[in-house]
């Protein structure tokens, strides 16, 4: 019992507003992590690492512009910051500033030549120009950097479908999967490049366990009622419609309505 009371103290001393911000951003709750690292600011000599991890918690919160200051202020006290530079470059890039977030994402590569984030980020970029053979070009790259890469293996099977190498993007799904299993986003994705394979029952499969990990996520709700429609699934795609509409996914609405017609 006193050991446990003494570990319990040395936790309380020993766990820095850093090391706290970090728990709760870790659990999704980027506001309690924001305060911490904002005490962390005020109290470390050297902050750049907390004005990084603020602004990540804050970009994570949809609040972009904030977060873009807080890079700058990491970059004024760390001048050769590349994951602020990579980090500053995501939110430009949700502002729309593509221009400057591409350049922000090259200069986190020139600082640091590894960094799998930022040669993510310009494959995105290149994909979302319609450049896919460039943007794979980028994704390989990611993961010669970094082999257990989810993300830049969902990325890189998204530029595969729109190249219609439907069978390379399905390897780079499972790929995806294998690293990540609780990926919602790569189940819905994968779902979908089986809808248009007409592999009905590989879809549903996939949406169901999209929303298995994102119980709320209407999109996938929708994906799986168009699944079940094409197997005349009716009553119960009509659920999934009510769903997908719950959870805030609007273009259900049409669908109920000319279900209700029908």
């Amino acid at each position: 019992m006193i050991k446990k009371v003494f570990l319990a103290l040395f936790r309380s001393f020993t766990i820095t507003p850093f090391h706290k911000g970090y728990e709760h951003a870790q659990k999704g709750n980027y506001e309690k992590s924001i305060t911490f690292y904002e005490k962390a600011i005020k109290n470390y000599p050297n902050p750049a690492g907390a004005y990084n991890n603020c602004g990540v918690c804050r970009a994570a919160l949809g609040n972009h512009a904030a977060a873009i200051e807080d890079y700058n202020k990491a970059m004024e006290h760390k001048k050769k910051y590349a994951d602020a530079y990579s980090n500053r470059g995501i939110s430009k890039m949700a502002l729309g500033e593509t221009a400057t977030a591409l350049e922000d994402y090259l200069k986190a590569i020139e600082i640091a030549p590894k960094h799998a984030v930022a040669r993510l980020n310009i494959g995105v970029q290149k994909a979302l120009q319609q450049l896919h053979q460039e943007a794979i070009t980028e994704f390989n790259t990611a993961l010669k950097v970094k082999p257990k890469y989810a993300n830049a293996y969902r990325h890189r099977a998204l530029s595969k479908v729109a190249l219609k190498d439907l069978d390379g993007a399905l390897s780079d799904y499972k790929k995806a999967i294998k690293l990540n299993k609780n990926a919602a986003e790569v189940f819905n994705d994968r779902g979908l490049l089986h809808l248009e394979l007409k592999a009905y029952k590989k879809a549903i499969k996939d949406f169901t366990k999209a929303i298995r990990n994102q119980q709320k996520n209407g999109l996938a709700y929708y994906n799986r009622g168009i699944a079940k429609l094409q197997l005349k699934r009716s009553k119960s795609a009509l659920r999934d419609f009510k769903r997908a509409h719950k959870y805030g996914f609007t273009k259900a609405q049409v669908v109920l309505e000319s279900l209700n017609q029908a």
